[in-house]
């Protein structure tokens, strides 16, 4: 392969290689609004929806079950710093996030994209459910054990592909997402970071150093090679 070629497929491979990842806030936990249950006395409760997700949604929450006593309470930290936590009580407690979209209609959704999230920290293990639903009342769904996380924060990455769908389901008019956490052993689990859509989108970047060093590399080379064929003819 001549010098040209080779810089040119140096320079075309890494081109292919490089590509950035977007992503599609559904609720990045930065507004602490609309987040208000704490105390002991919190069965079945539910609260205002609250815009959120960069105005796609709206969220609202909601709690069935609760304390079983005063010494034990459920409670639900939103800050507003991206971080989201549910302190439950040994009795059983189901904690809702449902997300509507603002548009009726409904957002498209690319079925090869994925959802993610991320859990910092839980002492124990819990079990959380995605449910989306298409404007027709079709949805998907996706189960997730979760281990408990006391080292290093884990990310839960899902391609909406794998969901459980009904064959009807449209991708295209998404209206609803609902984040379901269910728990009868107590669990304190914190989430950072907010519900994410990704989507991986190729770029065309500008070449690192190391492309132009392997280029100079290659045309030193093709340099010495011209020589010595001038040196033989002489």
């Amino acid at each position: 392969m001549k010098f040209p070629q080779l810089l040119a497929f140096a320079l075309i491979s890494s081109r292919l290689a490089a590509s950035t990842v977007t992503y599609t806030p559904i609720d990045n936990f930065n507004s602490a609004a609309g987040i208000s249950v704490s105390g002991s006395n919190t069965a079945n409760t539910t609260n205002s929806p609250v815009l959120t997700g960069n105005g796609l949604f709206y969220r609202t929450l909601s709690v069935t079950g609760g304390a079983s006593s005063n010494s034990e309470h459920t409670s639900i930290s939103m800050p507003g710093n991206g971080t989201l936590t549910l302190s439950t009580p040994a009795y059983s407690s189901r904690f809702v996030l449902d997300y509507t979209t603002v548009d009726p209609n409904g957002i498209s959704i690319n079925p090869n994209n994925w959802l993610t999230q991320t859990i910092v920290s839980s002492d124990l293990s819990t079990h959380l459910t995605w449910i989306v639903a298409d404007w027709e009342g079709y949805s998907a769904s996706w189960n997730q054990s979760v281990n408990a996380v006391t080292g290093s924060p884990v990310e839960y990455p899902k391609v909406f592909n794998s969901f459980l769908a009904n064959r009807n389901f449209d991708w295209n008019h998404v209206t609803e997402l609902a984040f379901i956490v269910t728990v009868a052993n107590g669990a304190d689990t914190t989430y950072s970071g907010g519900f994410l859509i990704g989507s991986n989108v190729n770029t065309p970047p500008v070449p690192e150093p190391s492309t132009y060093g392997l280029g100079l590399g290659v045309l030193a080379l093709a340099a010495v090679a011209v020589r010595r064929r001038k040196a033989v003819k002489a």
